[in-house]
């Protein structure tokens, strides 16, 4: 893999010194997609190297924007178990039983009995 490396350190700089910078993009996409396929160590490698020029990439860019949505959600998500968690929490303290609470927070039985 030695001289696999050397080459692909050679494809990778060839690409880099591409002047139409459409193209070069293009073709750095591709390249790093193909050498994520044999080894995504590498790949990640190069995506670090050259993250100035991948950042302009409308490939990164939905990439990117597609991971602050999900994350997004994921934190809404999260938000709103706290908040059923918490809810359940003061039910509890105030003598509620287990079935209301469990109507009233949708969370289970179990997660309520664990307060």
């Amino acid at each position: 893999m030695k001289n696999g490396i050397r080459y692909i350190n050679k494809i990778e700089n060839e690409l880099y010194n591409i002047s139409d910078e459409e193209k070069r993009l293009e073709l750095l996409e591709i390249f790093i997609i193909i050498t994520s396929l044999r080894d995504k160590q590498l790949a990640f490698d190069i995506f670090q190297r050259r993250r100035d020029f991948m950042i302009k990439s409308p490939i990164i860019e939905q990439i990117i924007k597609e991971s602050i949505e999900e994350g997004k959600k994921e934190g809404i998500k999260k938000g709103k178990k706290e908040e059923r968690i918490y809810i359940a929490k003061k039910m509890k303290k105030q003598g509620f039983d287990e079935k209301t609470i469990q109507k009233i927070t949708n969370l289970t039985l179990n997660e309520i009995r664990k307060l």
